[in-house]
């Protein structure tokens, strides 16, 4: 019975690892979405450089 006992407890051990690992891997994906919406750097240069090529052809 006491190895029984044993059994159940080192799986709800286990268990309890999981949902906490679960966890910590939902939030980094919740975070990775809201990143994935968000402009990346060379997003910003790529529209500064349309920009700067717009103007220039407005000023010449």
């Amino acid at each position: 019975m006491d190895k029984l006992i044993e059994q159940v407890e080192y799986i709800l051990e286990k268990q309890r690892l999981l949902e906490k690992e679960n966890e910590k891997l939902q939030n980094e994906l919740t975070k990775l979405k809201e990143n994935q919406n968000k402009p990346q750097f060379n997003d910003y240069e790529d529209s500064i450089r349309e920009l700067n090529n717009r103007l220039d052809k407005i000023l010449t």
